[in-house]
């Protein structure tokens, strides 16, 4: 599917359209039986890890991660969660912000394929997929 984006408006329109909001979300301190079984379950090979607590983004898991869970018969989310320098996007960022951001001006300094997105409180939103950007065609004016 192509999404077409009009005009210069373009950079300044908001991420919305192209968050993935159906990725499973775990506690950090969920079993990781649950972690397998919400990959079992998802076609996204994500999972978002939230705070018990404050509900807040914790981490994620992604399909690089499971090597971490078929060494474990034991342990929670946040064992093998990437959960260090977690970068995420906020649902009311612009469609620039995200592309930078995804294309490596992050905290990390390099592209990312799966970047999380928060509300203003911190809380999961979703996800953006790199996938989910190759079929955006911008119509941007030309320079005369």
């Amino acid at each position: 599917m192509i999404t077409q984006i009009s005009n210069s408006a373009a950079w300044t329109s908001t991420i919305d359209e192209f968050i993935t909001r159906d990725v499973p979300i775990v506690k950090a301190t969920d079993d990781i039986k649950v972690v397998a079984e919400k990959f079992r379950n998802t076609p996204h090979r994500t999972v978002l890890v939230a705070d018990p607590t404050t509900d807040k983004l914790a981490g994620l898991i992604t399909s690089k991660d499971l090597t971490k869970l078929a060494e474990k018969s034991s342990g929670v989310a946040k064992d093998i969660a990437s959960s260090g320098n977690v970068v995420a996007i906020r649902n009311d960022a612009q469609v620039w912000q995200l592309l930078k951001i995804m294309n490596g001006e992050n905290a990390l300094g390099r592209p990312l394929d799966t970047l999380p997105v928060v509300d203003a409180d911190g809380k999961p939103q979703g996800v953006v997929k790199r996938d989910t950007l190759r079929g955006i065609t911008l119509n941007l004016p030309t320079a005369q």
